[in-house]
């Protein structure tokens, strides 16, 4: 499978994914036809994504990111993008190998991560739950979490659109986290 030049980081994502699906022989290949994607997989690809939206020397995308107080019960969010002028977060990403969108456990942690980045910044904050080829972006304001975008990378799935930004209708998930990404760097 070739990928296409000049198209955007969705698209290149769709391509990884579709790839490790796809591609007999690889590791991710299995006898029973279940593909073996692991979260070091999910959390690569969307490393990547991230680092388009959100370039150097702007942004640094870090990994494993203390949003409470390390060790004691604490907790790491996978993914966590800085505004590298002020060294504040600014937006969270949290990946599975395979991910129940409606996980009580992976919204709790979610909703966790969103609200410790909320009381960091005091202002709206946003980030992405993936599991697998199936994300989320989120939308927190202190007070409610939104679904702003649901999707699967590879094109399946009964997932809907609710975006809120600045009133506009984002179409598309390029178009939100550019959106995002504007935002931030303010």
């Amino acid at each position: 499978m070739e990928m296409e030049d000049n198209i955007t980081p969705f698209e290149q994502a769709r391509w990884a994914f579709q790839s490790m699906v796809d591609t007999p022989g690889t590791e991710f290949d299995t006898p029973s036809g279940q593909h073996k994607i692991t979260e070091a997989h999910v959390n690569g690809v969307w490393n990547g994504v991230l680092q388009a939206y959100f370039p150097f020397p702007t942004f640094t995308v870090a990994p494993e990111f203390w949003t409470t107080q390390a060790g004691r019960g604490g907790s790491r969010v996978d993914l966590v993008v800085y505004r590298v002028s002020d060294g504040r977060p600014v937006f969270v990403f949290e990946g599975k190998r395979k991910m129940n969108i409606e996980s009580v456990k992976n919204w709790e942690q979610m909703t966790q991560y969103l609200r410790s980045l909320h009381k960091r910044r005091d202002q709206t904050t946003y980030g992405i739950l993936a599991g697998d080829h199936e994300y989320i972006i989120l939308q927190y304001d202190g007070q409610n979490i939104t679904r702003i975008r649901e999707r699967s990378l590879l094109g399946d799935g009964n997932f809907h659109t609710n975006s809120l930004l600045d009133g506009r209708n984002q179409t598309n998930s390029d178009a939100i986290l550019k959106a995002i990404a504007d935002k931030m760097d303010k």
